[in-house]
């Protein structure tokens, strides 16, 4: 479904939450990536979901979203992140999709991420 030919390979895991991908930056080290599909709420009769992205520690089973590794390889990294998109949306076809850092924590009674009413506006308009 991509059109990049320099993506890694990906494991696919569908969760309650959503959907999760994995792959290894096989730059100057390995390191285990992960692309990970969270639904964070309803909006307007729409699922919405964040895109969350970082390195992934399987010990833990934590990803980590605001580390620069500078492996060596950004394309094939970010050319293998867009590559989940397409992938996404075969499996939530009607689903929105918003993209923020995951260092808006989770509020309590709410949505896992601080999201402001105007962004959330524009983010189905430009969807529609």
């Amino acid at each position: 479904m991509s059109h990049f030919t320099d993506t890694y390979e990906m494991v696919r895991q569908i969760t309650q939450e959503g959907v999760d991908f994995f792959f290894v930056s096989f730059g100057e080290r390995e390191i285990i990536k992960i692309v990970q599909y969270l639904y964070i709420g309803s909006f307007q009769g729409k699922e919405l979901y964040n895109l969350g992205f970082g390195d992934y520690n399987y010990r833990a089973h934590q990803y980590f979203d605001d580390i620069v590794t500078n492996n060596g390889d950004p394309y094939n990294v970010y050319h293998t992140v867009l590559a989940t998109i397409p992938n996404f949306f075969q499996i939530y076809e009607d689903a929105t999709l918003i993209v923020r850092q995951r260092q808006y924590a989770k509020i309590s009674g709410g949505l896992p991420y601080r999201l402001h009413p105007k962004m959330l506006i524009e983010c189905m308009q430009k969807s529609a």
